[in-house]
């Protein structure tokens, strides 16, 4: 009888060096900005040949997606879902904004370079919009109509 080849070692073998090339993105992205990321500073970082990301991330896109997709998995946007059932309008703004303010501070440096390349960068500024603009969105339906001098956060 002959016997079943499966890829399963070879399949996380593959799925692993994904993951480096991934995170290895995300890192120089929060460093240098994805504008200034070049593949063989990603491939260097991730510990792989060049032709090898191109296996897995054949175009930027894909490589923006996959980035994109890691850094919202390991910190996503504050839900605003829960702020709507805080009947008082200054401490559903108040928990809203203290929210808002950990995320950004936790993302600041990813976020700064982002930011700054989508400014001239169409693809970056398209994921962003795609990643984030959902998100935005709630935050501003849900805290819209009340004006304060800011909140008073309580920071660790």
């Amino acid at each position: 009888m002959a016997r079943t080849y499966t890829l399963k070692r070879r399949a996380e073998t593959q799925a692993e060096t994904r993951r480096r090339i991934v995170e290895a993105a995300v890192e120089l992205h929060s460093t240098v900005g994805p504008l200034r990321t070049t593949v063989s500073m990603i491939a260097e970082k991730a510990g792989v040949q060049r032709h090898t990301l191109y296996k897995h991330f054949p175009d930027e896109r894909s490589m923006a997606m996959a980035c994109s997709g890691l850094a919202q998995e390991r910190d996503p946007l504050p839900d605003a879902a829960p702020w709507r059932a805080i009947a008082d309008p200054e401490e559903r703004l108040r928990t809203g904004l203290c929210a808002i303010y950990d995320w950004y501070a936790r993302n600041e440096s990813l976020l700064a370079c982002v930011l700054r390349d989508a400014e001239t960068h169409e693809l970056v500024r398209e994921i962003g919009a795609l990643r984030y603009a959902p998100g935005i969105a709630a935050w501003r339906d849900v805290l819209a109509g009340f004006q304060a001098e800011g909140p008073q956060c309580a920071r660790e």
